[in-house]
């Protein structure tokens, strides 16, 4: 059996990330969240990949050509 994983996200720059959290905490803290959580999920799907071969995680980002 494979287990695939869809990760999306939003790309800082082409568009508004974390805007609810960015009301609060404002536009630049928002953002630095958004990366660390990015980076943070990037980070656990790397470590599965490679402990597993019959994982598969999946980018979906919406700007093509971000990807």
């Amino acid at each position: 059996m494979t287990t695939a994983l869809a990760i999306f996200v939003k790309t800082p720059g082409r568009s508004r990330v974390k805007t609810r959290l960015a009301a609060g905490i404002g536009e630049p803290q928002a953002m630095a969240f958004h990366r660390l959580a990015a980076r943070a999920v990037a980070d656990v799907a790397r470590k599965v990949r490679t402990d597993r071969a019959d994982f598969h995680p999946y980018w979906a980002v919406a700007e093509l050509d971000a990807v």
